[in-house]
């Protein structure tokens, strides 16, 4: 078919192309870790961008059931080297970089911010609806939340 990627859509199609690595990417993860505790690595969760020229942020997602309680990890704690060393690759390349922490439903959110580019961006304070969250998404992007999206965030049409 012309004008068709690999997976089945065209550049007219107004949707974003569908996860199909998830379990090739899990057993490469796994593998890794295989190789030794002095191969460290990191997968990033999402690279923000608008146009593929234009990066937006680097975002690390973390699940839980208690946002309240949900914090920046400290020296010494898990996840605290990671996060160090995604900080060190978002200010080489002059991004933001977000801590995400979201409950199982993704109803809920909070953000952090982890380094000084990320707090000039002044994300939204404490726990937060979904709505909140993707609003904030197309704000680093200096985009509208489009109406159609902003009706199925507020009627849970997702």
């Amino acid at each position: 078919m012309q004008g068709v990627d690999l997976f089945g859509y065209s550049a007219n199609d107004n949707k974003v192309k569908k996860e199909h690595t998830s379990r090739r990417d899990m057993k490469l993860l796994k593998r890794h870790r295989d190789w030794g505790m002095h191969l460290n690595q990191e997968d990033i969760d999402f690279l923000e961008y608008d146009a593929p020229t234009q990066l937006i942020a680097l975002v690390e997602y973390k699940t839980t059931l208690h946002l309240k309680e949900a914090r920046l990890p400290k020296s010494g704690e898990e996840n605290y080297a990671n996060l160090i060393a995604m900080s060190t690759l978002a200010n080489r390349a002059q991004l933001p970089l977000f801590l995400v922490f979201y409950n199982p439903d993704l109803k809920y959110w909070r953000i952090f911010s982890v380094n000084e580019s990320a707090n000039r961006k002044g994300p939204p304070e404490g726990v937060i609806i979904e709505y909140k969250y993707v609003d904030f998404l197309y704000w680093l992007r200096k985009r509208q939340l489009p109406e159609d999206i902003r009706q199925r965030l507020h009627g849970g049409g997702f």
